[in-house]
């Protein structure tokens, strides 16, 4: 064999690995670039379901700012239902209710 055969089959050789190469690293970013926007999508999505929950949180806590300052004017003197006040009374023995 002669020399110059020899160095194109090295050339050869060599392209090809480092084409290997090139394309394993390539693969690699794709692949973190698919990953980043999974999460940010996933992040999105749950920023997303926090927005939608806001109105709802609060209209609880407008209800329920709404119920203690009824309590506080001693408003609402509702008896208890029956099921509750006597779980109270078989809880506390001797208690009038």
């Amino acid at each position: 064999m002669s020399a110059t055969l020899i160095v194109a089959i090295a050339v050869i050789v060599a392209a090809v690995v480092l084409g290997a190469i090139a394309t394993g690293f390539f693969d690699r970013l794709v692949t973190y670039r698919n990953r980043h926007k999974n999460a940010s999508a996933q992040i999105e999505v749950q920023l997303e379901r926090r927005h939608d929950l806001i109105p709802n949180l609060v209209e609880v806590a407008k209800r329920r700012h709404a119920a203690r300052a009824r309590d506080a004017r001693g408003g609402d003197q509702r008896a208890a239902p029956a099921h509750v006040t006597g779980r109270i009374a078989s809880a506390m023995p001797g208690a009038e209710l």
